[in-house]
């Protein structure tokens, strides 16, 4: 696996990272198999959550896009969350969602929360999108991501809403409904999911 640094980022930096890569890398094989397996690694600051220190974005499916805040405080949370970052964009290797693709506002919404399931559940991830209100709030979110038009904010809906000021509701609405086709469903898995539709999904949420 070739690993292409920003020059900013240190080499003792890149000392730590490294190894971690390729231990991150075995330990995603191991649960969705060689349909996510990059051959390189780009760190590219295009991609950063300032949140977190860190970023990502699945280029194609040999090439997978990190961020990495050379100058980020809190070391040991950066890494946790370099990790969660790496689980996520690599579980979207494996759904094939790849590159520029556009998709319709909520299949692009249970795709990424179908990824931060997984960075949360797999690699103990902390990520701010998948953290959610009621299930009554997430429900009327649902049904309005469910009622957007292809010509719909992209920005407002995925990252910020100025005027409610919620941040990642596309992220959120579709982790929301994540959860709940695994809560209805016990022999369901994330991974298993990987496999699946986003309307698959949403019929086992059974919203």
């Amino acid at each position: 696996m070739d690993i292409i640094y920003l020059p900013e980022i240190q080499q003792k930096q890149r000392d730590t990272i490294t190894p971690l890569l390729h231990e991150w890398n075995n330990e995603v094989n191991k649960l969705l198999g060689d349909s996510a397996n990059p051959k390189k690694i780009v760190f590219n600051n295009y991609f950063l959550i300032p949140e977190t220190g860190t970023g990502g974005f699945a280029d194609d499916e040999n090439v997978l896009v990190l961020a990495f805040d050379p100058t980020f405080q809190d070391t040991d949370q950066q890494l946790q969350s370099l990790k969660a970052s790496y689980f996520h964009e690599s579980y979207h290797i494996a759904q094939g969602w790849l590159g520029d693709t556009v998709l319709p506002p909520l299949q692009e919404s249970i795709l990424e929360g179908a990824a931060t399931v997984f960075e949360r559940s797999r690699a103990q991830g902390k990520p701010p999108w998948g953290e959610y209100g009621s299930a009554e709030a997430m429900r009327r979110l649902f049904d309005q991501v469910s009622q957007l038009g292809p010509d719909y904010e992209h920005k407002k809906w995925k990252y910020f809403d100025k005027e409610s000021g919620e941040k990642w509701i596309l992220y959120k609405v579709g982790t929301f409904v994540v959860d709940e086709a695994l809560r209805q469903n016990p022999n369901l898995t994330i991974e298993i999911l990987a496999d699946k539709t986003y309307k698959e999904i949403i019929e086992h949420s059974r919203l």
